[in-house]
């Protein structure tokens, strides 16, 4: 389903593009505009019309005038009362009605792991009170929000374990209310039980995909491809860019699309999130390997060692290797055994040209990149290709073999 919608998007704007040449994917301004269809995506058209910051007026039967506070508002008035959680809007970020817990550590950290819980506008301002009073009656510290229009990430939930993360998940796939009132989650995101979940730091998720979006459609658009997009090039063209600016070092198109030429901390965020947005896609990666990312991205475990690093890209092309090799192959192990070839002696004709594989991989650095990584690590090849299989779930019985390296 994921990879049906992202399509339907692509074709949008392509569509948009094709039918009014004077529209320039190249102009920062259109990112505006795929942010906003982005976010609104399984938005119903009356939801679209509704501001939760804005009261309602309207006459009763009687011919009475009614004023009813807004969603704000009222979320305002009736934590005002209840301890432990604090809810405000900051005129500085007036768009967002903001709740916070008064336990200080969701709200001092700077990495978090964050859910989205989309509600339409049935059933948004009653299950907003269910969530919050559930993290403030659990003792669960967060920093969240909740947008003034209805999006696929309406109700953003900051927390910094995973222990609350279960419980958070747990309770909305039990809440009926919640259940029932729930938009289709982001297909760009990592997902558990429709619920989407990202990993962003100080950085937006939401917005990286829209800039992700725009620079893959001006490309097509300068190569008078619009007419050729696909949700396989989108990702191929977002990892390429990532494994030439952060494992290669040797491009800067992300640097100056997203302004971080000289702020390294900014430069790691981005390379965290572009990480998370090509891993989301692999077809096993699991919410456990979400916590992973994020325990990752915050030092709380001894990262591997990483010699020039052996980027996600390049993971997910070898897998894509390894799978698109023809069925006959896949009893007998060979097909492993023909890219382990590649691999060691770089030559093509080991790679089937099904689905355009071997060009694709022969003009990527998959096999100088994982031959640099062998050999500074002495790591036997089928060790490693092992590990990247097991990484992602994949169950060989491909064998260790002497060390090549």
């Amino acid at each position: 389903m994921n990879k049906e919608r992202i399509t339907e998007i692509l074709k949008y704007w392509a569509q948009v593009g094709l039918e009014n040449p004077h529209y320039n994917f190249d102009d920062p301004k259109t990112e505006d505009h795929i942010y906003g269809r982005l976010i609104r995506l399984g938005v119903s058209d009356r939801d679209k019309t509704i501001l939760l910051d804005q009261k309602k007026e309207y006459t009763d039967r009687d011919g009475v005038r009614i004023i009813q506070k807004s969603a704000f508002q009222d979320w305002i008035d009736y934590y005002r009362r209840k301890e432990g959680i604090s809810t405000y809007v900051d005129p500085k970020w007036p768009y967002f009605c903001q709740f916070v817990s008064k336990n200080p550590e969701a709200q001092n950290s700077s990495n978090h792991i964050k859910v989205y819980i989309p509600l339409d506008g049935a059933h948004i301002q009653t299950g907003a009170k269910m969530i919050f009073d559930f993290l403030t009656e659990n003792n669960i510290s967060h920093a969240s929000k909740i947008g003034k229009k209805i999006r696929f990430d309406d109700i953003v939930i900051r927390l910094t374990n995973q222990q609350d993360a279960d419980k958070l998940l747990n309770y909305v796939k039990n809440n009926s209310y919640i259940q029932e009132g729930l938009i289709a989650a982001s297909p760009f995101a990592v997902q558990k039980d429709g619920i989407a979940l990202a990993v962003d730091g100080r950085k937006s998720y939401n917005s990286t995909i829209a800039s992700l979006l725009r620079m893959y459609l001006a490309d097509c658009q300068k190569k008078r491809r619009l007419k050729q997009v696909s949700y396989e090039e989108f990702y191929y063209f977002i990892a390429n860019k990532y494994n030439e600016e952060f494992a290669e070092k040797r491009g800067d198109s992300f640097a100056r699309e997203f302004g971080f030429q000289n702020d390294p901390a900014s430069r790691k965020n981005y390379r965290e999130i572009i990480e998370l947005i090509i891993r989301a896609q692999f077809k096993n990666f699991t919410y456990n390997d979400l916590i992973e990312h994020y325990n990752k991205c915050t030092g709380r475990r001894k990262e591997e060692v990483e010699i020039n690093g052996i980027s996600p890209y390049t993971e997910s092309l070898l897998i894509t290797a390894i799978e698109g090799m023809p069925k006959r192959f896949n009893s007998s192990q060979s097909g492993l055994l023909s890219v382990e070839r590649y691999i060691i002696v770089g030559d093509p004709t080991y790679l089937t040209r099904n689905n355009g594989l071997r060009e694709k991989i022969t003009n990527s650095n998959m096999r100088q990149e994982i031959l640099r990584y062998l050999r500074q690590t002495k790591i036997p090849i089928r060790r490693f290709i092992n590990d990247v299989l097991d990484k992602h779930n994949y169950t060989t019985n491909y064998q260790n073999s002497p060390r090549y390296y």
